[in-house]
C-alpha cells in the first residue's frame, strides 16, 4: 500500500464527486448538526456538562455514519476499468438506509472495541481502530454483514498496519484539528446555537467527504493487493 497514492486517489475521488458529497453532507448535517448544537453548541469541546457532552457525543456518533457511508456508496466506484457509474445522493442515502442495521452494529462493537482497548493499555485500542479502519467499506460495497465487515477490514489490514495507522491519524487528526477550529471561531464570535449549527454544518460536511475519499481509496488498494495474492 502507497500512502502517496492513497491521497492522490483521494484528491480525485473528491474533485469527481464534490457535488454528490455536499448534497449528502447537507441532507444529513442539516438536521443532525441543528438537533446537536441544541444539546451542546460547544460541541464536546467548552465546559459543558458531562452528561450534555455524553449526549452531544452518542446524538452525533449514531447519525454521523449514515453520512459517511452515504458518501462511500456514491464514491465506491471501482477506480480501475470499471464500467459502473458513481452513485446519485440519494440512491446513496438509500444504500446507506438498507445497510443501516449493518453500519449500526458496526459503529456500536467498534466503538465499544476501540474504546475499552484504549482504556485498558492504549495500544490495544490503537490496534484495533487500525484493524477496523476500513470495516464501513466491506459493509457497503461487498454487502457483509458487521461480523464479516470487522473481519474483512482485519484481513485487509494484514502487512499494512503502519500505512493504515498514518492514514487514522491523518482522517482523524485533521477532523479533530477542524472541529476544534470551528469551535474557537464561535466562541469568538457568534458564541451561540446558530453560530454551533453552520459551523457544524461546514466542517462535518467537510471532514466525512474526506475520511470518506481517503479510506476508500486506502480500501481499494488494499482489495486489489489481497486479490493479486489470492491469484499467485
Amino acid at each position: 500500500m502507497s500512502l502517496g497514492t492513497t491521497f492522490s486517489e483521494a484528491g480525485d475521488i473528491l474533485r469527481r464527486n464534490v457535488f454528490a458529497l455536499l448534497v449528502i453532507g447537507g441532507l444529513v448535517f442539516i438536521p443532525l448538526d441543528l438537533l446537536t448544537s441544541l444539546i451542546d453548541e460547544d460541541r464536546g469541546w467548552g465546559d459543558g456538562s458531562w452528561a450534555n457532552v455524553a449526549l452531544f457525543t452518542v446524538v452525533w456518533g449514531l447519525g454521523a455514519p449514515l453520512a459517511y457511508v452515504a458518501a462511500i456508496a456514491a464514491i465506491a466506484v471501482e477506480p480501475e476499468g470499471a464500467t459502473e457509474e458513481a452513485r446519485t445522493p440519494f440512491a446513496a442515502l438509500g444504500d446507506a438506509l438498507r445497510r443501516w442495521p449493518t453500519v449500526l452494529a458496526v459503529t456500536v462493537v467498534a466503538s465499544i472495541g476501540v474504546l475499552s482497548g484504549g482504556l485498558v493499555l492504549v495500544v490495544p485500542g490503537v490496534i484495533l481502530l487500525v484493524w477496523w479502519l476500513l470495516a464501513y467499506q466491506p459493509a457497503l460495497i461487498e454487502q457483509l454483514g458487521w461480523r464479516a465487515s470487522l473481519g474483512r477490514s482485519r484481513e485487509l489490514a494484514r502487512g499494512h498496519f503502519w500505512q493504515l495507522l498514518v492514514v487514522a491519524l491523518v482522517v482523524g487528526g485533521g477532523s479533530a484539528l477542524a472541529d476544534y477550529a470551528i469551535f474557537r471561531v464561535n466562541d469568538a464570535t457568534l458564541e451561540n446555537v446558530v453560530g454551533a449549527w453552520a459551523g457544524g454544518m461546514v466542517v462535518d460536511t467537510f471532514t466525512m467527504a474526506v475520511s470518506a475519499a481517503v479510506t476508500t481509496a486506502a480500501y481499494w488498494q488494499l482489495r486489489s493487493a489481497s486479490a493479486s495474492l489470492q491469484e499467485s
